[in-house]
């Protein structure tokens, strides 16, 4: 099975066409964003591209799949919209991984697994995870929160046993690691696209997944509405309310 994954959650975006079969996979290309170009404006042409560079056409692809987040509002519409698209297109199914457990199935050995994604504000992104050998993917230990990192030590380390090694993982560790002295830095990097395309394969062969792919995982409402004002017509007509920013 031939597998398109791309994850663009953060300020660098990932994109990897994989070769995936019961006997192991295959990573043909990886290609990852300079951080400085639009999501919108390099992923389909990188998209084409690749499949130039793989002497392939896009009805070669027989899976697609995208991050879901949690991280960038605009990155994450870039992202669902172009899986949905190619999808739609090509007639093929579509299946999202929320990009925390993507960073949670790339930390190597690591038992316990808390991923940190930057979610600007001061704040981070992130979930606790616990390596169980008997699933096949990372097993999660709480919801997805947004948090200052000076409050993750107390969320995470009454979940996690006594001297038990817990790594921390991420492109937002930079921003946490020296607050989080208990935990130990495995890698700095975003999401694998490759890791994703692996666990989007397992579940697509269990039936594990929306068939519509459902909405980005935001968590929290969009900077706008803290700070938007509607206009005076919007709140007559409301009520006088303004909308509902619920």
């Amino acid at each position: 099975m031939l597998v398109l994954a791309f994850d663009t959650s953060g300020a660098v975006f990932t994109l990897a066409l994989v070769e995936i079969g019961p006997s192991g996979h295959r990573c043909l290309i990886t290609r990852t964003g300079d951080g400085i170009s639009s999501h919108s404006a390099k992923l389909p042409p990188l998209v084409q591209q690749v499949l130039l560079d793989a002497n392939l056409r896009p009805k070669s692809l027989d899976l697609i799949a995208c991050g879901t987040g949690p991280g960038s509002f605009t990155g994450l519409r870039t992202s669902l919209s172009m899986a949905k698209g190619l999808a739609l297109g090509l007639g093929r199914p579509v299946v999202g991984v929320d990009s925390l457990t993507v960073l949670a199935s790339s930390a190597g050995d690591c038992q316990y697994v808390a991923p940190v994604i930057d979610a600007r504000h001061r704040e981070v992104f992130t979930r606790l995870f616990r390596h169980n050998p008997n699933l096949t993917e990372p097993e999660p230990l709480t919801d997805i929160i947004v948090a200052s990192p000076e409050k993750i030590s107390d969320i995470f380390l009454p979940l996690v046993p006594a001297h038990s090694r817990v790594c921390l993982t991420g492109p937002a560790v930079d921003l946490v690691g020296p607050l989080l002295a208990p935990f130990e830095v495995y890698q700095t990097e975003p999401p694998s696209s490759e890791t994703l395309a692996k666990l989007a394969y397992g579940r697509y062969l269990a039936g594990d997944y929306p068939l519509n792919l459902g909405p980005p995982i935001y968590i929290r409402s969009p900077d706008i509405f803290k700070t938007w004002t509607p206009p005076a017509r919007l709140a007559k007509e409301t009520g006088g309310g303004g909308i509902d920013k619920a």
